[in-house]
């Protein structure tokens, strides 16, 4: 079936105020077709209805695998109705570039449906996946998802290109949101 790795938990339903940090690598190695792994550099898989907030990670996500792949600098799958929020990550997101099973974002791998990602900073090195699901703040989101008030490092690799502006606004970060404005717009509180 499925593996889940992270550097708090694989599987969560909240986690609150915590870090990640260090010069490692989260790591999944998973062989076989039908099989889902579940990674992110505070955990892997975010239940429904679930919430992380105030959390960062400074470590690289990397995930092998011959089945469908969710990787995250925090989060790799946010479930439905969850929430990320107030958070950062700096490390490199990795996963093979095989385009309909492979979701790599700074922030999240993938938001399910009404799941929020809000008020988070991605300052990653490079992310590789899928080419149509690789993004500097999320792999890909499901419809009635909201991304507001991101801010994504224009330095950011995206399976070797920089990403031009406008393209996949919200995915990319929050067009609204700059390097001069993220301290007044983001409410870190």
């Amino acid at each position: 079936g499925s593996a889940y790795a992270g550097g708090i938990a694989g599987y969560a339903h909240n986690i609150f105020n915590c870090y990640v940090v260090g010069e490692g690598t989260i790591g999944a190695s998973f062989s076989g077709m039908g099989n889902n792994i579940y990674a992110g550099g505070i955990v892997g898989y975010l239940d429904d209805n679930g919430l992380l907030t105030n959390c960062y990670a400074t470590v690289n996500v990397k995930v092998e695998s011959d089945g469908r792949v969710y990787v995250g600098g925090i989060v790799g799958f946010g479930n439905y109705k969850s929430t990320i929020s107030h958070t950062y990550a700096t490390g490199d997101v990795e996963t093979g570039t095989v385009d309909y099973r492979r979701y790599a974002g700074g922030i999240c791998g993938y938001l399910q449906t009404e799941g929020t990602l809000t008020n988070s900073l991605a300052v990653n090195g490079r992310i590789t996946g899928g080419n149509s699901f690789s993004n500097r703040i999320v792999g890909n989101k499901e419809s009635n998802s909201t991304l507001t008030g991101n801010y994504a490092s224009p330095e950011i690799q995206v399976n070797g290109s920089f990403v031009s502006n406008g393209a996949k606004d919200n995915e990319n970060g929050d067009p609204d949101v700059d390097l001069d404005n993220f301290g007044s717009v983001l409410t870190w509180g």
